[in-house]
């Protein structure tokens, strides 16, 4: 018989037929296994493509390491521009993401560090009114 282990939580095996799995598993008639939590913000499931790969990493294959960056502080300002009347703090949250994969990209060394330095003081304005 084969084992498959479908809830974290409550270690519920479906194909052994443990019985009473957790409260967030059963629904119904029936036991299915939940459906794991949407990541919006580091790994939003709309940029997921057939491969291992997301849609930003190949963005640096195809334009360099360089322009994404810059495209990384383009989406944190865009994210705390709007903030405020459309995401609310998950917006924030993913400006934060932005900036910290710009950091990732090109360390100490930029010709838009103004810009990153500006952006990240904007988050920290941000995170303080959205708590």
């Amino acid at each position: 018989m084969e084992q498959r282990k479908d809830c974290d939580t409550c270690a519920h095996e479906a194909k052994l037929g443990i019985e009473n799995p957790c409260r967030d598993c059963w629904k119904g008639d029936n036991w299915e296994p939940k459906e794991p939590e949407p990541d919006n913000v580091n790994h939003p499931a709309h940029y997921e493509s057939q491969t291992s790969l997301e849609c930003i990493d190949v963005m640096e294959i195809a334009f360099g390491q360089e322009s994404v960056a810059k495209f990384c502080l383009c989406n944190a300002f865009k994210y705390l521009w709007r903030y405020k009347h459309k995401g609310g703090a998950e917006d924030v949250q993913k400006a934060e993401w932005y900036l910290n994969h710009f950091e990732s990209i090109m360390g100490e060394y930029s010709d838009v560090e103004d810009g990153y330095n500006k952006m990240r003081e904007l988050v920290h304005v941000a995170l303080g009114e959205t708590k």
